[in-house]
């Protein structure tokens, strides 16, 4: 996605480019949005997503405890002490600034994804910023974001027309300066920006003279058209504003923690009735090359300061929505463009990476860890990245499919092709059945020293666990809830077979169990 392609919308701040390769852009067309028959069904929820800028250290972020001794070889200048970690499990834990996250888990309102990336990693801030933004291949270019796509699916006229009564606020708000690049197209984005000092300010009027018959005069037309429809969503927003409030006692002065001005903001407007379904916010400062701990104390630095406004947003704004009650409609999640370097480099800091974890929050979250410890060779050198377990599209994918009720065949159109379901959040119970998503979920997968077996339909009589060569493991009968767990830490790692049987039919899938 070439950023000078694109129409950047901002409340206050406009800018269009005339020509886009010497054609007027205007006169692009998109027939294969038009063309689209999107069956998405409407509902209330409300996604937010956190952008990390500059690519965060995953393993001093969720720390794997098992490779402890790895990381002490590899990261020593840098490693957080292990009587400081925050344990979640006996496998995992967080850096010690983020309380408020670790909090969050055990209120069975946070989840993680471990190792999350894609297949050849790309190393550019700007390469592989795109790629997350645009769900595109490695090898491939795509001049519109994956938010862009999925709404231009059901809004294909946008923006002429809008806004409506049907739709009276921005389809998605991004709030900083410029619109999300998740959001941008060909054209124009699908939503707007706003500061978040939620000081909205007035555009002026640009006249009503009537432009000239040319290119010139066809993109000043378009030009004023986005003007005065940035100024009817600068009226309307006002007057949510003016509706809307926070409960948490907890928010600090506004500037100490920049994210948490911009969730603040995400509140305020869902409890004015805002119908804006997605918000992109963003934290930046995560290219630690150099300085990201102190060198004194490890646990401090330019990287855990990062983490403490990281959790401490999500813990105050995952409060604030539920004293105002909007709990049940709204799930976040983190994400950025790369991880870091398994080994340390000289400068107390950490070099461009690959996979890393991603956190999900809110209510509606399912409360696990997905995945397993990340990958480590005994003696990581400098070329050494965390391979991924996850591609950053499944989540994309899982998210539309489960939380907006978006249909599998529209979901191949948006990410271009389909990708492996996580069960990240907890089905709703509006939601449409869809057959895509399998009858039998069974997670985490390589799974440790437990497996969960989820059900989404009928429940079998009886669970089998079976070895390669066919031998009887174990079996679990008399199935009375639609999600059970099993103890596997007295089965040996390796790969195995879980059957499912009822008296009509029998259906059996993969389990890989790791210690």
């Amino acid at each position: 996605m070439k950023r000078r392609n694109f129409v950047k919308i901002g409340l206050g701040a406009i800018a269009s480019p005339i020509v886009l390769n010497g054609i007027p852009v205007r006169t692009f067309a998109n027939d294969f949005f038009e063309k689209l028959v999107y069956l998405a069904g409407e509902n209330d929820k409300v996604l937010v997503l956190i952008q990390l800028i500059g690519g965060n250290d995953g393993l001093n972020t969720v720390i794997p405890l098992d490779k402890y001794g790895i990381l002490s070889n590899a990261r020593k200048s840098i490693l957080i002490p292990e009587k400081s970690i925050l344990k979640l499990t006996d496998m995992f834990g967080l850096n010690p600034v983020m309380t408020g996250m670790q909090k969050l888990f055990s209120e069975n309102k946070l989840s993680i994804i471990n190792s999350v990336g894609y297949p050849k990693q790309n190393f550019s801030h700007f390469r592989s910023t795109d790629i997350w933004v645009t769900a595109s291949d490695t090898d491939k270019y795509l001049d519109s974001g994956w938010l862009y796509r999925y709404y231009r699916g059901n809004h294909p006229n946008y923006p002429n027309g809008y806004p409506n009564e049907a739709y009276p606020d921005p389809l998605t708000l991004t709030v900083g300066s410029i619109v999300s690049d998740t959001c941008q197209g060909p054209l124009s984005p699908v939503g707007l920006a706003i500061p978040a000092s939620a000081s909205i300010y007035n555009v002026q009027s640009v006249g009503t003279d009537t432009p000239p018959d040319t290119y010139a005069g066809d993109e000043l037309e378009y030009i004023r058209s986005i003007i005065e429809q940035t100024q009817v969503y600068n009226i309307r927003l006002n007057e949510i504003l003016k509706k809307g409030t926070n409960l948490s006692s907890r928010y600090p002065q506004y500037g100490t923690n920049k994210l948490l001005d911009q969730l603040k903001l995400v509140a305020k407007l869902l409890s004015g009735g805002i119908q804006t379904k997605v918000f992109i916010c963003s934290l930046g400062g995560f290219d630690t090359h150099s300085s990201q701990v102190d060198p004194t104390d490890t646990t401090k630095g330019a990287h855990s300061n990062l983490l403490g406004y990281l959790s401490e947003a999500i813990d105050v704004f995952q409060e604030d929505i539920e004293l105002l009650n909007l709990s049940d409609r709204v799930v976040g999640f983190t994400f950025s463009e790369f991880g870091r370097r398994i080994i340390a480099n000289s400068s107390f800091g950490t070099d461009h990476g690959a996979a890393a974890p991603m956190f999900f929050f809110g209510t509606n979250v399912n409360p696990i860890i997905h995945g397993t410890s990340p990958e480590l060779p005994e003696t990581p050198t400098v070329q050494d990245n965390i391979p991924m377990q996850f591609d950053f599209r499944s989540v994309y994918y899982s998210i539309l499919l489960d939380w907006f009720n978006v249909d599998d065949t529209v979901l191949e159109k948006v990410l271009s092709k389909k990708f492996e379901y996580i069960p990240i959040v907890k089905k709703p119970t509006s939601a449409k059945e869809n057959v895509s998503q399998p009858n039998v979920i069974i997670y985490p997968n390589p799974a440790n020293d437990y497996v969960n077996i989820a059900f989404n339909e009928k429940l079998p009589d009886r669970i089998e666990i079976y070895s390669l060569e066919g031998r009887l493991i174990k079996i679990n009968d008399g199935i009375l809830h639609n999600r059970i767990s099993v103890n596997t830490s007295d089965i040996p790692s390796g790969q195995y077979f879980v059957k499912c049987l009822s008296p009509s039919s029998t259906t059996t899938y993969s389990l890989i169990i790791k210690h």
